[in-house]
């Protein structure tokens, strides 16, 4: 198993957590790779939409004369071949095209063993810590003194247990902090583990994060 450090809101280390095995293997980084692939593409709008000659604002007149001008024959500005003129074939949010869609899926026990490897990755390069719990008080002077006691100096991911009766409180505290991001064990996520410089787990979470990932295991392996 591995050992966590377990500190106080202050920074001072108080002891250490040993975490739960299913976050003590071989992370299994191709699974963490398409978790985090799917994720970034599930996110995607597929919003992009090119006008067309006929939306481009106006083409009314024709540019020149059919004939003697010396000039290929144009009937209007919005046509394609001109610079400011409509798209041939573009991406299309409305109509008859309505976007496209980057959705892409996983099974869940893919899902549930990507972030089982991506919490494991996290351990193995010393950037989890667990916290005893933090600041009850709901103000951003309390959040922001533990952060500077963490010394981290990009986003620092906090990770509370749902049913934390302070959550609504220490969200509030923790939104006005830059390079800070706050979630619960349910919210978890390879993104955010992979992009984080240090994750602090508050015990409750931990233990809320792990019977989680190994109820779901022991789920898909009994069916």
């Amino acid at each position: 198993m591995a050992t966590l450090e377990l500190i106080d809101i202050k920074g001072k280390k108080k002891g250490q957590v040993e975490a739960a095995s299913v976050f003590s293997g071989e992370p299994n980084t191709h699974l963490i790779y398409l978790a985090e692939v799917l994720q970034q593409a599930n996110a995607r709008q597929g919003s992009a939409h090119a006008k067309t000659r006929r939306e481009v604002r106006g083409g009314g007149a024709k540019p020149w004369k059919q004939k003697g001008t010396g000039r290929a024959r144009a009937g209007s500005s919005t046509s394609p071949l001109w610079k400011g003129g409509g798209v041939m074939h573009g991406p299309r949010a409305s109509g008859t095209f309505k976007g496209r869609n980057w959705t892409k899926n996983m099974n869940n026990k893919e899902k549930v063993l990507a972030l089982a490897s991506a919490i494991s990755l996290a351990i193995r390069e010393n950037k989890v810590s667990v916290i005893e719990e933090l600041s009850s008080s709901g103000k951003t002077k309390d959040f922001a003194s533990t952060v500077d006691a963490i010394g981290a100096n990009a986003l620092v991911l906090f990770v509370a247990a749902s049913d934390d009766k302070n959550i609504t409180a220490t969200s509030r505290a923790a939104r006005n902090i830059r390079n800070v991001k706050l979630i619960t064990e349910w919210e978890l996520n390879v993104h955010d583990l992979l992009k984080a410089q240090k994750v602090i787990f508050t015990k409750a979470a931990l233990e809320a994060a792990q019977a989680r990932v190994e109820n779901k295991i022991n789920a898909k392996e009994a069916a």
